[in-house]
């Protein structure tokens, strides 16, 4: 079963433009979006992958499922450059931030919208969904990644990346510029060739190796239960906070500590100090080690 676009005038009142064709549940998009531009993607549930284009053109396919899927709208909106798709209900909006669910309907249960994504360079994505895997690789510009309930795994990119998860793995490699990544349950492993890095998960272990750091910006890593470790630029210099009631602290840098010793709670300068990096875990222990060692 393949879902289909109904067509939307931009939020202006600008005219229809036929961003995309419905045939029966298929439903696919071809269009033109300007380097910069955002190309946004929303689904109440199902797979997203996005994938290079080999061209300059956004292509958009994909597949509805389930009993309900007769009543899923597939709605697509240009505001200036940037494009929004959203897969959604009757009683629920969509716009560029996401979908909104309106209080006291019926909920849909059984649909979904799968989608496949073709991205050409210079175009930035955005692309959730509330129950369902989410994949990105090849994109050159700025990545959000979002689920409510998946593994989240951005791969080869030439920007900053935000990735979160309500309840799933997270796993940012080969990024190239800042990364944020979020798990409400998950483990959260992260690899970038310019950091700065900042991950969160309530339940799981955080691993985050960045080979360079750019700006000034503090570092946080926080889990509720898991080990954290980092791989830091041989040359990092900064201020660590580091908490682990049930766990201890191992290290490659040499620490100048400021205060008692206590291997639960350290606070300490590494070199000259800078940024501040913050770790925190409920239960586990923490590694800061050497890139290249």
């Amino acid at each position: 079963m393949r879902p289909t676009f109904a067509l939307l005038a931009t939020a202006l009142a600008m005219p229809v433009v036929a961003l995309a064709q419905e045939r029966g549940r298929d439903f696919s998009f071809d269009d033109r979006v300007p380097r910069g531009a955002w190309l946004r993607v929303h689904t109440l549930g199902g797979d997203i992958r996005v994938t290079a284009a080999s061209g300059d053109r956004v292509e958009v396919i994909g597949r509805k499922e389930g009993e309900d899927a007769a009543e899923l709208r597939i709605t697509s909106v240009r505001r200036g450059d940037d494009v929004t798709i959203c897969a959604t209900f009757e009683e629920s909006e969509c716009d560029a931030e996401g979908i909104h669910r309106s209080r006291g309907r019926r909920r849909h249960d059984e649909a979904s919208a799968d989608f496949e994504i073709r991205l050409p360079r210079g175009v930035k994505i955005g692309v959730a969904s509330g129950n369902g895997d989410v994949s990105v690789t090849g994109a050159t510009v700025e990545v959000v990644a979002t689920t409510g309930n998946g593994i989240v795994r951005v791969a080869s990119t030439g920007g900053p990346v935000r990735a979160s998860s309500g309840n799933g793995d997270i796993h940012v490699s080969e990024a190239g510029g800042e990364v944020t990544a979020r798990s409400g349950n998950g483990d959260v492993n992260i690899v970038t060739g310019e950091g700065p890095v900042s991950a969160y998960t309530g339940n799981g272990r955080i691993d985050a190796r960045m080979s360079s750091l750019s700006g000034t910006e503090d570092m946080a890593f926080r889990t509720g239960n898991g080990d954290v470790t980092l791989v830091l630029p041989s040359d990092f210099e900064g201020e660590i906070d580091v908490q682990i009631p049930n766990g201890r602290l191992e290290t490659d840098f040499p620490l100048r500590v400021q205060g008692r010793i206590d291997p639960h709670r350290v606070r300490a300068t590494i070199g000259r100090g800078g940024r501040r990096i913050t770790i925190t875990s409920g239960s586990g222990g923490a590694e800061i080690r050497k890139a290249g060692e």
